[in-house]
């Protein structure tokens, strides 16, 4: 399941990187360049001018154009491919099934299924996350997270399994936020990304890790910060940055890097856009027991916001044991 749309995802080019796009070009004009020199001449004369294969014989010109493209095609392939194996990807949340399968996989429909390893909860007064094709990072889905902000309320779609056997992984998702928002009357709240633990063996699931609208109360300064939770005990700490602000009408990428420890040798980095705006080293990631590792949730959850509707659209989820990060060349498929 998840190699199959790893592929899918490298078929879309989204991993296609400047270098590689570089070395077909030279793969490419080094075969044209048999035949059509003129061609590659005006486009590309320093290529064309030192291209080794001018020098062979017309008659081994056929056979190496012929396996010079055979490289081409494995290359067209093949890199996509061989970035998405590097980056070692767990788990992909991409909503092309049309549903939300993907937050409850193990299970082969989105509802429970008594292993699943993740899935969707609602709470409050009215919130929900469903699948849209209104707004889209790549594919022909995505999610839409809506809250009605009147009341405190909240929809959130998990995703626990993969840290139950990594200490260390990335966590990410490209985002839209069609307009921009902020709290009303200097009161009011509103989470986009979070981190549960349970700090005991077997104790309830309580926050640790939250990424939150900053109280600039300015709709078109929206900048996120951290609050932690310690799950050994303690005052909440709170950490604000001014070094990016949350894009408003377009995607952007939040990544987080979550080292789970018991003692003080865990670490959290976020990056929006691939730039860093948080990193905090040395500090509890993970409850004392065996089921007190970190379990991810994507939300949207607030209070007494003005435009009292708000939504955020989500694509492109990705679990994984190396950093996934922008890519160079961002993807022209998205609306």
């Amino acid at each position: 399941m998840d190699n199959e749309k790893c592929y899918r995802w490298a078929d879309q080019g989204v991993y296609q990187t400047t270098w590689q796009r570089r070395w077909l070009w030279k793969l490419s004009s080094s075969a044209l360049s048999m035949y059509a020199p003129g061609v590659l001449q005006t486009s590309s004369p320093e290529w064309f001018n030192h291209n080794p294969y001018r020098i062979l014989p017309n008659s081994f010109r056929f056979l190496v154009s012929i396996f010079v493209l055979m490289v081409i095609i494995g290359a067209c392939v093949m890199l996509p491919w061989a970035h998405c194996a590097h980056a070692a990807v767990l788990w992909i949340g991409d909503s092309e099934e049309g549903d939300l399968r993907d937050w409850y996989w193990p299970c082969t429909s989105a509802a429970p299924c008594g292993i699943q390893g993740g899935g969707k909860f609602n709470s409050g007064g009215g919130g929900d996350s469903a699948i849209t094709s209104t707004y889209v990072h790549s594919g022909n889905y995505a999610v839409t997270q809506t809250i009605n902000s009147s009341v405190e309320s909240g929809t959130r779609l998990f995703r626990w399994a993969e840290a139950q056997s990594n200490s260390a992984l990335y966590y990410s998702t490209w985002n839209y936020l069609p307009q921009g928002f902020a709290p009303v009357n200097g009161y009011g709240w509103w989470m986009m990304e979070g981190w549960k633990v349970r700090r005991t063996q077997g104790g309830p699931v309580e926050n640790m890790l939250h990424l939150e609208l900053d109280y600039t109360y300015n709709p078109n300064q929206m900048y996120v910060l951290l609050d932690y939770y310690p799950p050994g005990g303690g005052a909440m700490q709170r950490y604000t940055q001014r070094v990016k602000a949350l894009p408003v009408g377009r995607w952007f990428m939040l990544e987080t890097y979550v080292r789970a420890s018991t003692a003080l040798t865990g670490q959290i980095i976020v990056w929006l856009d691939s730039v860093e705006i948080f990193n905090i080293n040395n500090i509890v990631t993970r409850g004392s027991g065996t089921d007190g590792t970190p379990q991810w949730e994507i939300t949207n959850y607030g209070y007494n916001l003005s435009p009292t509707t708000v939504t955020k659209y989500v694509d492109d989820a990705v679990i994984s044991t190396t950093r996934i990060g922008v890519p160079t060349l961002t993807p022209n498929f998205g609306r």
